[in-house]
């Protein structure tokens, strides 16, 4: 948890095989996806970014995807190419 906390507050990306240790715990899962949203140049965002509110409407969900594609375009082709069954 301590390594979560300075990551919120330095920005210093504690890396993708920590943050995979630590989603098992669902506590962890919202502190990791508040994290990962509010630095989107870590390139993890997209992944979690429709499950942290399910009860988006799916235009919400297309306004995030957009603005998630302006905001951090490579993160967004990364998120295209590994998720191309998404793309229509």
């Amino acid at each position: 948890m301590q390594k979560l906390k300075v990551a919120a507050n330095s920005g210093q990306n504690p890396g993708f095989d920590f943050l995979k240790e630590c989603w098992d715990d669902p506590a962890l899962q919202i502190v990791i996806r508040k994290l990962v949203a509010k630095f989107p140049q870590w390139g993890i965002a997209c992944e979690v970014t429709v499950e942290v509110e399910p009860g988006r409407t799916s235009n919400e969900k297309w306004g995030v995807m957009v603005e998630f594609e302006e905001v951090y375009p490579d993160g967004f082709a990364q998120l295209v190419s590994s998720a191309s069954e998404w793309v229509l």
